[in-house]
């Protein structure tokens, strides 16, 4: 048979069964649509994850050596004890790790749990309820930080002990409105930072560091600041 005649008799059969035709073609197309669906809600499920989640949490392709768990819902006695036997992890280790990873981008320390959760205070204007961490510079690169005013905090800061602050976007707009908040100065349980940059809406958090330890603060529930410095605060 010529390939012309399969067209033909294919044709052919189309026009004699319209309806068994039609359907046949509504299932086709409402498959492929429902694939289609299928893979662009997954595809947004995986983004959502990745950026509002895991993220948020510890960042995106990035592991987390830590000294408790990370759980919702609380320790029974037996096991925080069993917990609290365990090793704090100190810049030592932190060195281990760089030099065990040499190809990471970044290595950053951060405090651990719990963390305290404290106000900010900008003259007679309150903020409350931001937690506060503690932070090496390098956190900030670990977690993707995008700043739309000012700088990050750096080495040299940690370094040298200086009392700076970078915080969120939702605490600038809150806390100073339509104030520039690079060079204001504002307290945290009595201990005055100097601000020196603003996160973007995207990172929602805030760094600091004390003239102890680095730390960072932040609002939606979450601040940074490494062990020395969270001890600071407690």
């Amino acid at each position: 048979m010529r390939f012309i005649d399969v067209i033909t008799t294919a044709l052919e059969q189309i026009r004699v069964n319209k309806l068994r035709s039609f359907f046949t073609l509504l299932g086709i197309i409402v498959s492929v649509a429902f694939l289609v669906a299928v893979v662009a809600i997954i595809s947004g499920m995986n983004a959502y994850v990745k950026e509002n989640l895991a993220s948020a949490l510890i960042g995106a392709n990035t592991f987390q050596v830590r000294r408790t768990p990370i759980r919702i819902g609380l320790f029974d006695d037996e096991e925080w004890k069993r917990l609290q036997r365990r090793p704090r992890i100190t810049e030592a280790d932190a060195a281990a790790v760089i030099a065990a990873v040499p190809e990471a981008v970044a290595v950053s320390m951060q405090s651990g749990w719990p963390t305290p959760i404290a106000d900010i205070v900008w003259r007679d204007r309150t903020q409350a309820d931001v937690v506060i961490l503690g932070v090496t510079a390098p956190y900030q690169v670990v977690q993707d930080y995008v700043f739309d005013n000012g700088r990050p905090i750096s080495d040299v800061d940690v370094r040298n002990h200086q009392s700076v602050a970078v915080i969120g976007a939702d605490v600038a707009e809150k806390l100073f409105e339509h104030v520039n908040p690079v060079g204001q100065d504002i307290r945290i349980l009595g201990q005055r930072f100097t601000v020196i940059g603003t996160g973007s809406h995207s990172t929602d958090s805030c760094s600091c560091r004390s003239r102890t330890s680095r730390c960072s603060t932040g609002v939606g529930r979450r601040t940074l600041c490494p062990s020395r410095c969270r001890r600071r605060f407690s």
